[in-house]
């Protein structure tokens, strides 16, 4: 059965010197792996497509009986001219897209939040104010979606234990929780829109507590998170 569907890649395997594996993050038929014949050749010019976060229309050989399908058309419906030349974006671009990969079931369909990466993406392509604190941003709306969000509610006690979800008056004997200025933080960053993360003035320390914070909620919640290859580089830019 063909299917056409909207698509966000996320990322690619090299099957021999023409063909990849391409893992996409598609609206119809949730995360799934296609094989990409021809691809890498001069004839078909569409490396250029299968970049991280890019986003296509693609048609789909969907059988139920094999793991890989079958990619029969790509074509972007979107061109992202800012993330693709510029080095901070296509670097949070390329960390967008690992962390996709390990918290989007494969073969589940989720169009809320296809919908809200979608958005997302389009907003890093389009913003020019700064943009270091985008990806923390994303990590921290997504989480939402994802069903595993901290509490927003008023802060209560001393520390928020984000491994049983209960604020305590008492500091927890283990690592996974925050105290009020990281929740009202992580408050702002949920909260306000994208375009206007550039208007918060926070101290690298700052950054890098809500950032490690957020990290740690997420290897809670998702099994196999760790090891996110492209985290070394993130942190070397931002």
């Amino acid at each position: 059965m063909l299917v056409s569907t909207k698509a966000i890649v996320l990322y690619h395997k090299k099957y021999n010197d023409a063909s990849v594996i391409l893992h996409l993050f598609t609206k119809n038929l949730g995360r799934i792996p296609v094989m990409a014949y021809g691809i890498w050749t001069k004839k078909h010019k569409k490396t250029a497509y299968i970049q991280p976060l890019s986003l296509v229309d693609v048609v789909i050989e969907n059988k139920s009986n094999r793991q890989i399908q079958v990619l029969k058309e790509i074509k972007p419906y979107h061109i992202l001219n800012s993330i693709g030349t510029d080095m901070y974006k296509s670097t949070q671009a390329i960390f967008i897209a690992e962390v996709l990969s390990k918290v989007i079931s494969e073969e589940h369909t989720e169009p809320e939040i296809f919908d809200f990466t979608e958005a997302s993406v389009l907003t890093l392509n389009e913003i020019n104010s700064e943009t270091n604190m985008f990806h923390i941003a994303f990590l921290i709306k997504i989480s939402r979606l994802l069903g595993f969000a901290h509490s927003f509610a008023t802060f209560e006690g001393q520390y928020y234990d984000y491994r049983t979800g209960h604020f305590d008056t008492t500091k927890p004997s283990h690592p996974y929780y925050f105290t009020e200025p990281t929740h009202n933080y992580m408050i702002s960053f949920a909260q306000q829109p994208y375009y206007m993360l550039s208007q918060n003035v926070f101290s690298p320390e700052t950054i890098n507590t809500i950032f490690a914070t957020i990290l740690k909620i997420y290897d809670i919640n998702i099994p196999g998170f760790r090891n996110i290859k492209s985290l070394e580089i993130i942190r070397e830019l931002f």
